[in-house]
């Protein structure tokens, strides 16, 4: 389980090896608070019963795609 939050603190630690960070720029008069953490449970079982399977995770997927970001211009 990783917040967004979490994976923004991720990518600016390990993807741009402490070269930016994360701030967090909440206004002292906001009223309305944020969501709560939803936790969803995702079952990749009929996936893999076709025959996926996961090749990388969260990390390395960052990798990959900001890699072809700079790759292609996006």
């Amino acid at each position: 389980h990783i917040t967004i939050a979490g994976m923004a603190i991720m990518v600016a630690e390990k993807i741009a090896e402490g070269k930016i960070k994360v701030i967090f720029d909440i206004s002292k008069d906001n009223q309305f608070g944020y969501a709560a953490d939803t936790k969803m449970k995702l079952n990749s079982d009929k996936l893999q019963a076709l025959g996926w399977r996961p090749q990388v995770g969260l990390e390395e997927a960052y990798r990959k795609m900001i890699d072809y970001m700079r790759k292609y211009d996006v």
